[in-house]
């Protein structure tokens, strides 16, 4: 069976009369100790008088003690005895058992017992050097003892009162304090998965918990900024989808028409057609399990020692013939090697490369450069001369299907998978805005960023191939 728990308001109510109860438990005992021993020390004061008065009013003469009068015995309240070795020279009329107790303190005087209900105190008469008798005073502790019961029995039902107006009041306050919670736990029930412009709107936050509403009403309005984002990036990339499908489906049911005859050009041309999006379907799937991969942070890499300029070279090799002589590529000489998955880096060039040649007019001359950026970075910047990115899409290039629309756009995925890999490297990668054209900008960390004793390993500087030497490398088809 569970059991439940205290809510907030009952938490916090229990809080604060744990703390009250202990602070008035820690007043009442200090308040009752404090009287008890301020009782105890009126009674010795008391018992102390009376002793000095008694002796003040002896007489010592000759090694002998004389009393001024004879005690008045009739009165009960006076409670002294005069002792003269062992013998009592006044003693008042009291119960046997107190006079017991008197005669032996008188022996041992000085000295104080605490009876039942009398405190008993004894000093020695000494005249010379020499022990006389004793002088023993008595005082009752019924009042005393009857004042403290008083004041402990008030001090603890006047805490009780305190504890329950506390109690009262907190409940109240805490009450009062926690409305706007009990108004946005109302409205959030009352939310259903499609409210998602639903927001508490309390007002500009003049408390804790007012921020606290204005803080969770910023995150659901960037929740919601990112689900109509989804929303769209679904939609546009079932479009993407359906594109494919229904020009192979169109195709292959032209195809099986069994009252039509195609002749050998139409079935080749179709068939073709068939094969081409089949293959911009493999590329939009492939795009979508890369960007799910990089979305969750999942993307596996097979990294080794990798020469950048064989990279770049081999994803101008992947273009189509006439985009390649577009290309120039210059490499530093004696550029470090890389700790990177091969492929991700050549898949990261080829769309970048890709975008430049396919979104740019005919004649769009792109350079790629490669240098070492400080000393274990090495820095890898695309550019073109062409118009430049749309402002729209300029002003976020890497969000997911941000993209310029053009009869060669493709999935809208490219830049967000491109910056990813990068990142996914320990990298980074960046728009720049020349002024004329575009400009990505990529920094890769020579050494592993996980692990940066693999270092060690890494085989000799130095660059090989199309950036082995100094000045623009001998890239594929540059005029």
């Amino acid at each position: 069976m569970t059991r439940l728990r205290p809510g907030l308001r009952g938490t916090l109510l229990l809080s604060v009369l744990a703390g009250i109860a202990l602070v008035l438990a820690a007043l009442t005992l200090a308040f009752n100790l404090v009287l008890n021993a301020r009782l105890s020390s009126d009674a010795s004061g008391l018992l102390q008088a009376r002793i000095s008065a008694e002796l003040a009013s002896l007489h010592l003469s000759h090694r002998q003690i004389s009393l001024p009068e004879a005690p008045d015995e009739a009165n009960p309240d006076i409670q002294v005895w005069v002792f003269a070795g062992n013998r009592a020279l006044e003693q008042p009329r009291i119960s046997p058992a107190l006079q017991g107790a008197a005669a032996s303190l008188a022996r041992l005087a000085p000295r104080r017992e605490d009876l039942s209900t009398t405190r008993l105190q004894s000093v020695a008469i000494v005249q010379s050097g020499r022990r006389l008798g004793a002088v023993v005073a008595a005082v009752s502790l019924i009042p005393y003892q009857q004042t403290r019961r008083t004041a402990l029995i008030a001090s603890g039902v006047l805490a009780l009162v305190v504890l329950l107006v506390v109690a009262i009041s907190a409940r109240w306050i805490i009450s009062r304090a926690l409305i706007p919670v009990a108004r946005m736990t109302r409205q959030a029930s009352d939310w259903s998965e499609h409210d998602v412009d639903r927001r508490f709107s309390l007002g500009a936050p003049h408390d804790e918990l007012t921020l606290l509403a204005a803080t969770l009403d910023g995150l659901l309005e960037r929740l919601a900024a990112s689900l109509r984002h989804e929303q769209r990036l679904t939609a546009e990339l079932s479009h993407e989808l359906r594109t494919p499908l229904t020009a192979i489906r169109g195709y292959a049911s032209s195809l099986l028409q069994p009252d039509v005859t195609w002749d050998a050009e139409s079935q080749q041309r179709f068939l073709a057609r068939i094969a081409a999006e089949s293959s911009r379907l493999g590329r939009l799937v492939d795009d979508l399990l890369d960007f799910s991969a990089i979305e969750s942070g999942i993307l596996r890499l097979q990294s080794d020692w990798c020469d950048i300029p064989l990279v770049i070279d081999a994803a101008v090799a992947v273009l189509p013939p006439q985009g390649a002589p577009l290309i120039e590529v210059y490499c530093e000489a004696g550029l470090p090697v890389v700790w990177a998955d091969h492929d991700r880096l050549e898949q990261v060039f080829v769309n970048l490369l890709a975008n430049a040649v396919g979104h740019n007019p005919p004649g769009t001359r792109v350079m790629v450069t490669a240098s070492l950026d400080g000393v274990d970075t090495v820095l890898v910047s695309v550019a073109d001369n062409g118009p430049g990115m749309p402002p729209d899409v300029a002003q976020a290039p890497f969000e997911p299907m941000r993209r310029h629309r053009s009869p060669s756009s493709g999935s809208g995925l490219g830049l967000s998978i491109a910056r990813g890999i990068v990142e996914a490297h320990g990298g980074q990668m960046q728009l720049v805005q020349p002024g004329r054209g575009t400009c990505f900008r990529i920094t890769l960390p020579v050494e592993n960023p996980e692990n940066p004793a693999a270092d060690a390993h890494a085989p000799g500087g130095g660059a090989t191939g199309v950036a082995g030497a100094s000045g623009p490398a001998p890239a594929r088809g540059a005029s």
